[in-house]
């Protein structure tokens, strides 16, 4: 199973800070391997099974996770239990501080919404 390369010190810098600045307080991330199979939801795209590093947080009983699929190429998941996943819409991002901007605003926009049954 091929691997993924790893984040940087600079991006997880970048993502501590970018966190902070959100939320107006240090946010824990966790750093880990996420085994899975990327691209299976879209038509025509290559289904590729690999391990990723993650960056991983839980905030407001949501988890939220940033995979880096490739060396500047970042894919957001958020969800409340494993059986409800969402994305931003955008497959992948080449800008890590969009990436986390995207994935923060569109959880946001899922809570606010009302079709949204919490």
């Amino acid at each position: 199973m091929p691997s993924a390369p790893d984040f940087t010190d600079t991006e997880i810098h970048q993502i501590r800070e970018l966190l902070t600045r959100y939320y107006g307080r240090d946010v824990e991330i966790q750093l880990s391997r996420n085994h899975s199979i990327l691209g299976a939801n879209s038509p025509g795209s290559s289904i590729n099974a690999a391990s990723y590093h993650t960056v991983f947080w839980h905030e407001n009983d949501v988890n939220f996770l940033i995979l880096k699929s490739d060396l500047l190429e970042y894919r957001p998941r958020f969800f409340s239990n494993p059986h409800d996943q969402h994305n931003t819409g955008v497959e992948t991002y080449n800008d890590l501080a969009k990436c986390v901007d995207a994935i923060l605003t569109v959880q946001a926009d899922h809570v606010n919404s009302p079709n949204n049954e919490h």
